[in-house]
């Protein structure tokens, strides 16, 4: 969901935009979404909820990943506001 250059490409990025856009959900850890400075990298896994939802949704909490004892993958936790 970033800009292709990690991972994925635009043209694919696009498409998923496009298909959230489509069935009324939004991408809430998309990098423009997502606080500076809580991972090292931007993360690979994304959480998508409602379009309705977007303007009390935030990311709240994240740690990278730790192959060792967990996972490869980063997680995060995403706070919904209501």
């Amino acid at each position: 969901m970033a800009d292709g250059r990690r991972y994925g490409s635009k043209l694919g990025i696009a498409a998923l935009r496009t298909a959230f856009s489509s069935v009324g959900v939004f991408c809430a850890t998309e990098p423009e979404r997502f606080p500076a400075g809580l991972l090292p990298i931007l993360p690979i896994d994304h959480i998508a909820l409602p379009v309705e939802w977007a303007n009390i949704t935030s990311v709240v909490a994240a740690w990278p990943a730790d192959k060792a004892n967990l996972s490869d993958h980063s997680g995060m936790v995403v706070e919904v506001a209501v």
